[in-house]
């Protein structure tokens, strides 16, 4: 039997770490990102940095795929808690908040806080340790917020939640524009740091689109609800057209005016209502005014005896 050679334990154990380095990489490639390896067993210390290395990469792959699935979210409120509830997760803390910049009010608001029932937050933008990363645009890290004079503690006091510790970002546009702040609070496990910083950052970015597209679905939405509101308010008939020549909206009265009910003026045209029996001067001049974008009254001319056979209410 041959002599075993010096050092061949050693290389043959360093044979077996590479090897089982290398099978662990091949799972990690293949999305197995929980893999992980006993680092005890490895005083190199290749294991600890694969299980770091393995741990950052699953961290952004969640991330990723969270920021895929909420991305199309254009409900304002249902995206805010998509979005807190995320970041809450993805930083490992007990609870965040987001908030939004009003540039009618110039205040910070929040729709939703993260575990509490108060549907909405005011503050000014300058106001608190949010107000002052939405000022300067510069995130903070606090590790003690009752020691830092900045803090509001307003929020505490309407949410019943006491906040020891938090991480707030400003959220940017792709001009690079300030639009919210989003903060994160009370690391479950030690204190916030710069890791958590870059993915929070890159979250927030990633999403500002989406944020901006939904507040802007928001705004469209409240007009049009307050547009139908005035509309259904107003004693006279009232009908408007597009760009199309096509009857867009028409309120109660002008459907009591002609007997019909508001659905069947929808799509319809100029000629469609008023008819082509003795109304082609007046079907004439409302075209005109659309076309040349001017205004055009007619006075005491009868709309119902002329309308075409078709319109007439059965």
């Amino acid at each position: 039997m041959e002599p075993q050679q010096p050092g061949a334990d050693s290389t043959t154990e360093t044979d077996e770490r590479l090897s089982a380095l290398v099978a662990a990489m091949e799972r990690v490639s293949t999305g197995a990102f929980d893999t992980r390896l006993p680092a005890e067993a490895d005083s190199s210390g290749l294991f600890e940095a694969f299980n770091a290395m393995a741990a950052t990469l699953g961290g952004e792959a969640k991330m990723l795929e969270t920021v895929k699935d909420i991305a199309g979210e254009i409900n304002l409120d249902t995206l805010l808690q998509r979005i807190i509830a995320a970041a809450t997760d993805l930083l490992d803390a007990k609870r965040s908040s987001l908030f939004l910049f009003d540039v009618k009010t110039s205040e910070l608001f929040s729709r939703v806080a993260e575990g509490v029932r108060v549907k909405e937050l005011r503050f000014a933008c300058d106001e608190g340790i949010a107000g002052h990363v939405f000022t300067t645009g510069v995130g903070e890290r606090v590790k003690n917020v009752y020691d830092d004079r900045r803090f509001n503690p307003l929020i505490d006091r309407e949410t019943g939640f006491r906040t020891t510790s938090l991480l707030c970002m400003p959220i940017r546009d792709k001009s690079g524009t300030t639009i919210g702040v989003v903060q994160v609070l009370n690391k479950r496990e030690g204190e916030f740091n710069d890791r958590d910083e870059s993915r929070l950052d890159a979250f927030t970015t990633q999403l500002s689109l989406a944020l901006q597209n939904a507040h802007l679905f928001e705004d469209v939405n409240n007009a049009k609800v307050f547009n139908d509101n005035i509309l259904k308010s107003l004693n006279s008939g009232l009908a408007t057209f597009g760009d199309d020549g096509r009857v867009t909206s028409a309120n109660d009265a002008v459907a009591r005016i002609f007997g019909q009910p508001v659905a069947w003026f929808i799509g319809k045209n100029v000629a469609d209502i008023f008819g082509s029996v003795g109304q082609g001067q007046l079907v004439t001049r409302i075209l005109e005014a659309g076309d040349s974008s001017s205004s055009d009254a007619i006075a005491d001319r009868e709309l119902i005896k002329a309308t075409a056979p078709e319109f007439r209410s059965t």
